[in-house]
């Protein structure tokens, strides 16, 4: 069996998000942004959907609004981590 190509989470999207109103895809290599977004997805719930839409219609706003406030936290505390990360050699792009 073969899963919908229009199956994802929609943590995804989240956090992206928040690497882009926070502008971090400006400061940092591409390395440290993917290494952000896999570790802040592997600490997040998975919330699987199939459209953007459903998001709203299977959560209510309440619900949302708390995945988007966890999803905020847990890249901040991620980004802090791999820049304290001692093996960490990535230098911001300016």
């Amino acid at each position: 069996m073969q899963v919908s190509e229009y199956v994802h989470n929609a943590m995804e999207n989240l956090v992206d998000d928040v690497i882009i109103s926070r502008h971090l895809h400006e400061h940092y290599s591409t390395d440290f942004i993917d290494d952000l977004v896999c570790i802040s997805l592997n600490r997040l719930p998975s919330r699987y959907i199939c459209f953007d839409v459903d998001l709203l219609s299977h959560f209510g706003e309440d619900e949302y609004q708390e995945l988007n406030e966890q999803v905020r936290q847990t890249v901040s505390e991620v980004e802090q981590y791999l820049l304290n990360d001692p093996r960490q050699h990535r230098s911001r792009n300016r």
